[in-house]
């Protein structure tokens, strides 16, 4: 088998980064509530969950499936904008 050869990853700056990450935890947690979160989930018979449907699922089949999901972009500036 041939080896692979793969260019390192580069990890760039929070001050590069076109969408600012969250990074403030305790500001996140302040405003938090596991009620309003499990109100937004549909939860199985009997009180189960299953995540895929949660992550993906729900949205593929309701009214989000025809917005952008995920943007990928190239290092030359090729994008490819996936929806669910």
């Amino acid at each position: 088998m041939a080896e692979a050869n793969f260019k390192p990853i580069k990890k760039i700056s929070v001050e590069k980064m076109e969408v600012k990450p969250n990074l403030d935890l305790e500001e996140s947690y302040k405003d938090f509530d596991w009620e309003s979160l499990y109100k937004q989930l549909d939860w199985l018979p009997g009180g189960g969950l299953n995540k895929a449907h949660e992550a993906i699922d729900r949205h593929a089949n309701g009214d989000k499936r025809d917005k952008i999901a995920m943007i990928w972009e190239g290092k030359n500036g090729e994008r490819e904008d996936y929806t669910f």
